[in-house]
C-alpha cells in the first residue's frame, strides 16, 4: 500500500486558506511539522489531526487519515 499522507493534510490547511505559518499557529504546532505532515516524512496524533479537522471541516479527515495508515482501517 502506498502511502501519500502529505496530500490529505495539505487539503486541509488549503481549505482553510491559511499558510503553513498560520495553520501552525492554530494548531499549536511548528511550521516545521505542518510541513513534514505535508511531505508525507510524519503523520499527526490524533489531537492535532482532530483539531485540523474541526478548523478545515473537513469532517472526513481522520477517516482517510486512517485508511491511509492501516490496511485494516481501508
Amino acid at each position: 500500500m502506498e502511502r501519500n499522507f502529505g496530500n490529505i493534510y495539505k487539503s486541509a490547511r488549503e481549505i482553510t486558506g491559511l499558510t503553513q505559518e498560520r495553520w501552525s499557529e492554530y494548531l499549536g504546532i511548528s511550521p516545521d511539522t505542518v510541513r513534514n505532515y505535508e511531505s508525507g516524512r510524519t503523520i499527526p496524533d490524533e489531537g492535532v489531526l482532530l483539531m485540523m479537522a474541526d478548523i478545515s471541516g473537513m469532517k472526513i479527515l481522520p477517516y482517510w487519515h486512517l485508511s491511509q495508515k492501516s490496511r485494516l482501517a481501508s
